[in-house]
């Protein structure tokens, strides 16, 4: 029998101006509004988010346009692939990692609502290979 081995990128999101980590859902949770809705904190670590004041996740377009605008189109294939809403964790450490992403047990296309219908354009994005994403399950 051999010995597995996994081997990945370690990002901490503390280690200067161009950190940081977040939280955000793909729409609203409450409203089912297709905006994002989440917590941004510069230079810390994911457990930071929930022990501190953060900023709105609009902050980040204005700390980050590039990184900002690469997670929203990230999110919006993310929620088109699973047609679902979906929670993700992120870590900025001079560039985007995604850490986790899940579907929380809310789902607001119950209801009236929309959903996101796959475009060809959808369909033929591939994952930078930066990511490091577990599935929506």
């Amino acid at each position: 029998m051999g010995t597995a081995v996994n081997v990945q990128a370690m990002v901490f999101g503390n280690r200067g101006l161009n950190s940081g980590t977040g939280v955000v859902f793909t729409r609203n949770p409450s409203t089912g509004e297709a905006v994002l809705h989440g917590d941004y904190l510069p230079m810390a670590q994911g457990s930071d988010v929930v022990a501190a004041h953060t900023l709105p996740i609009a902050d980040l377009e204005q700390l980050h346009p590039a990184i900002y605008t690469e997670l929203q189109e990230i999110l919006r294939r993310l929620e088109v692939h699973y047609r679902n809403v979906c929670d993700v964790e992120f870590t900025i450490e001079g560039r985007l990692w995604l850490r986790y992403a899940h579907q929380p047990a809310i789902d607001p296309y119950h209801g009236p609502g929309e959903h996101p219908a796959p475009s060809p354009d959808d369909r033929a994005h591939s994952a930078p290979s930066h990511w490091s994403l577990q599935s929506c399950s």
